[in-house]
């Protein structure tokens, strides 16, 4: 016969067990460990967290019908391949093939639900449009028409343009192309053509027109934008001097750098592409600061006539993306101050690039197909999407792609899934802009702009 006492030390010592056994399954859980109740196994197992837009999408797992719907975190997600299917009444069904790792977050939470018949609408009938542009933070919008007259409008959606610009009536035709729009919108840059040859306009607060060839001799070569002052504009001469143009002013600096191939500012700053000069014998990546001061940085270059560059930030800091437009190299390059920088090739084929709003993704296009790199994850996603009539792509947001192709617009994931046909079929798309915030996009087809919106609620 046991007695109280020490029945009472029993229990005490196995509660005491069950805490110590309950506080390690759920440690384990949460390192990412699961109990499997068919072999009595404890396994590794990851995190999956689903989502919608718009949410309450039934999911499915490997074609089997979840009790949840979006939004949802699946926890203990068994390791391997997993096949995620989004389904809602009147909606498109979104699928995603992902990998689920150990002790790992795999992400399928950016799906955008397309309804099954987007609905179009023409906007602005009276217009033909031949190009829009949006400034990079997307909230300035603007548009060159060649009726009810041959202009440069300022678009607010579906209302009435604003009228910005439009040539004096002289003798001859007169076409207006090459539209470019600074960060905020502010300021324009647009090619004017007539009898008198090709001259590049400056358009300044909202209205103002300055005439960059007739007023400061700015004759070809090519024109950026200052990414924070509206005022100042980057010129690289036919002769490749480097010269800032300040608008404001109407002025144009002292030679900043010689034999200049390329530029990409950062901020006050700017990294250059020399070709060879007295101090080298090779095409040079130099960094120039506000003062004009010069540093040849140690990196090697694929040596080309020309080349495309663009500094971005992601969580590692910053780095350069060059691509060599002769060679088709397209380089990765950080560290660019230091004794050694770090460069990587992403591709030997790429003939142009684009880069995600949060810099950890890279869209480029090599051998005329399509292909992401995150750069967070040193992931690469070759997934073939034909781009032999590529018209133009661009950023939706950090997840999707809009691309203009063969005549249509699409709607892509950044990894290649789910992509989606999103102008009406009948239409042949010419250029496009968007609004995020709306989930509106507009395009135009034979000079008509439309509208598509992409959900419903």
């Amino acid at each position: 016969m046991i007695s109280k006492q020490t029945q009472k030390l029993i229990s005490t010592i196995f509660a005491v067990l069950a805490m110590v056994l309950g506080s390690l399954f759920l440690v384990a859980l949460a390192q990412g460990y699961r109990y499997d109740f068919l072999t009595g196994q404890i396994r590794e197992s990851g995190l999956v967290i689903i989502d919608s837009q718009p949410n309450n999408a039934d999911i499915y797992i490997n074609g089997k019908r979840s009790r949840n719907v979006t939004p949802y975190r699946l926890t203990s997600a068994p390791l391997g391949n997993m096949n995620v299917e989004l389904i809602r009444p009147e909606f498109r069904v979104w699928k995603k093939t992902l990998t689920v790792e150990a002790r790992e977050v795999s992400f399928a939470n950016y799906a955008i639900l397309l309804p099954q018949k987007l609905s179009y609408q023409t906007a602005l009938p009276e217009f033909n449009f031949s190009q829009v542009a949006q400034s990079n933070n997307l909230r300035a919008t603007y548009a060159l028409t060649t009726k009810p007259e041959v202009a440069v409008w300022k678009l607010s959606g579906t209302d009435t343009p604003q009228k910005i610009y439009a040539p004096t009536l002289g003798s001859g035709p007169v076409t207006l192309a090459n539209l470019r729009v600074n960060e905020d919108g502010s300021r324009l840059l647009v090619d004017q053509q007539s009898a008198a040859g090709v001259q590049t306009l400056a358009i300044l607060n909202g209205d103002t027109v300055l005439n960059l060839t007739t007023n400061l001799q700015v004759n070809g070569g090519s024109l950026s934008f200052h990414p924070e002052n509206r005022d100042i504009l980057y010129w690289i001469s036919p002769d490749k001097l480097l010269r800032k143009i300040d608008v404001a002013r109407q002025t144009v600096s002292a030679v900043v750098a010689q034999n200049v191939l390329a530029i990409a500012p950062d901020g006050n700053d700017l990294y250059a592409v020399a070709a060879p000069d007295a101090s080298s014998t090779k095409n040079t990546l130099r960094f120039v600061n506000g003062n004009g001061q010069k540093t040849i940085l140690k990196t090697t270059l694929p040596q080309s006539n020309s080349y495309v560059l663009q500094t971005e930030q992601d969580r590692s800091g910053l780095y350069l993306a060059l691509l060599s437009t002769d060679t088709k190299e397209l380089y990765i390059i950080r560290d660019l101050k230091s004794e050694k920088p770090l460069s990587g090739v992403l591709s030997k084929t790429a003939t142009s690039f684009t880069i995600s709003k949060n810099g950890e993704r890279i869209l480029y296009n090599a051998d005329n197909k399509l292909k992401t790199y995150d750069i967070d994850q040193a992931e690469r996603f070759d997934f073939g999407v034909s781009l032999a009539n590529l018209q133009g792509w661009s950023w939706y947001d950090d997840n999707h792609i809009i691309i203009a192709a063969n005549k249509q617009l699409r709607l892509i994931d950044y990894d290649g899934q789910n992509d989606q046909i999103i102008s009406d079929r009948s239409d042949s798309v010419e250029s496009m802009y968007f609004k995020p915030s709306a989930k509106e996009i507009f395009y135009t087809t034979s000079g008509t702009l439309k509208q598509v919106k992409l959900t419903q609620n």
